[in-house]
């Protein structure tokens, strides 16, 4: 009869995958790991952050609620993964222009294109108008791959156009689920 013993188990990376505290209590594991190691809200602080027509703008996030894992950069508003798996972002971008068409919000993989996105139509009546897009995904990524979370608006003929800030305006929330 073989018996093997350890009090820990990683994988190639590095990660730990099992472990216990040496007297047979389970410390930690991979299943039930992943919100402490992935785990972030993010959130625009400060003033509005001005944006340009008819292009996706990354929303400046430059302060975090928590960031378990230091995964999400408040420098350059990107989420990096750090292991393979299924992530769950909600994301919710208030918008700001008076004479916009479209509002959009959106998930970018990678900083090629789209992996989810909202929109919202106005009939760019000429009325101040605030929008506020919500946008819920589950995204699979690999260990390195990035996610962006941007503001969009279209069809503008004034100079106004904002991403507004404010912990409860615009904000991130994201974590491993799988």
């Amino acid at each position: 009869m073989s018996l093997l013993k350890t009090n820990q188990i990683t994988d190639l990376g590095g990660n730990n995958i099992i472990s216990s505290n040496g007297s047979g209590t389970f410390t930690s594991g991979f299943a039930s790991d992943f919100f402490s190691t992935t785990g972030f809200q993010a959130y625009q602080s400060g003033s509005d952050f001005t944006i340009a027509n008819n292009t996706f703008t990354t929303a400046p996030l430059a302060a975090t609620e928590y960031n378990f894992g230091n995964n999400f950069d408040t420098s350059t508003y990107v989420y990096t993964a750090p292991s393979a798996g299924y992530y769950n972002f909600n994301v919710s971008i208030m918008l700001y222009n008076p004479t916009a068409r479209n509002f959009m919000a959106r998930i970018s993989k990678n900083n090629s294109g789209t992996a989810k996105q909202a929109r919202r139509e106005d009939g760019a009546d000429g009325k101040q108008d605030l929008q506020t897009i919500h946008v819920n995904a589950v995204i699979q990524l690999d260990a390195g791959d990035n996610v962006r979370f941007q503001g969009y608006i279209e069809m503008d003929s004034s100079s106004d156009r904002r991403i507004l800030g404010g912990q409860t305006n615009t904000y991130v929330k994201g974590e491993r689920i799988a």
